[in-house]
Parts: structure tokens; sequence; C-alpha cells
């Protein structure tokens, strides 16, 4: 099996943290994610 290598910290430096959760996310999926998480 030839997987693509993974740039990590590429991977995550395009990542942005939720206000509430600390969780990650793509910066366009960042609002859903806040209208709709709770604070654990």
């Amino acid at each position: 099996i030839n997987e693509a290598e993974v740039d990590w910290e590429k991977h995550k430096a395009q990542l942005v943290q939720c206000s509430k959760c600390k969780r990650s996310f793509y910066p366009h999926r960042l609002k859903k994610h806040e209208d709709a998480c709770i604070k654990i």
C-alpha cells in the first residue's frame, strides 16, 4: 500500500481552536462547530 505522505505540521498549522472546548478545526468548519458546541 502506497499512502501519500502527510506533513502533519503543515496540517496542524491550518487548524483553528474552538474558544469553548479548545478542539481544533479547519477555519471553514469552526463557525458550524461553535454554534453547536457545548463546553465539556
